[in-house]
């Protein structure tokens, strides 16, 4: 069966509201970025310490405001645990690329452990390992 000329404008037209709304207003004189590219340029530990905050926050019920950052950096990890092994867990034994940020609430310090790109998980105290010495450097590559 064939769409009616007007049921097929209707779609053309609805298609591309949806389209429309996915583009961010384009920088004076520069092209239209997509809501998820604009979001991907955004610093990427900027990105991770914002989570760790977050969750944080979320987890001692506490405002945003009250959490210090100690510590936030890219690391190499020694292996796929990401400094923060779960017992019984195996993990590849390769170095591997993440990011480490240490928050203070309250006198506590807490650790968030992650891979290069996805999003910090809080590691318990009795599971932190530190990142390996002469890993990558400080910045994300």
């Amino acid at each position: 069966m064939t769409p009616s000329p007007g049921r097929l404008v209707g779609v053309l037209l609805l298609a591309g509201a949806v389209l429309a709304s996915c583009v961010a207003e384009p920088p004076a004189g520069g092209t239209a970025v997509a809501a998820d590219d604009a979001r991907s340029q955004a610093e990427p530990l900027d990105i991770a310490v914002a989570t760790a905050r977050a969750d944080l926050a979320a987890r001692l019920d506490l405002a945003g405001e009250m959490i210090d950052v100690v510590e936030a950096r890219s690391v190499t990890w020694a292996s796929g645990d990401l400094g923060c092994p779960e017992p019984g867990m195996s993990y590849p034994q390769v170095l591997t690329p993440g990011v480490l940020v240490v928050l203070s609430a309250g006198g506590a310090r807490y650790h968030y452990h992650g891979g290069r790109g996805g999003a910090p998980a809080y590691c318990p105290e009795d599971r932190i390992r530190p990142p390996v010495q002469g890993g990558e450097s400080d910045r994300w590559k």
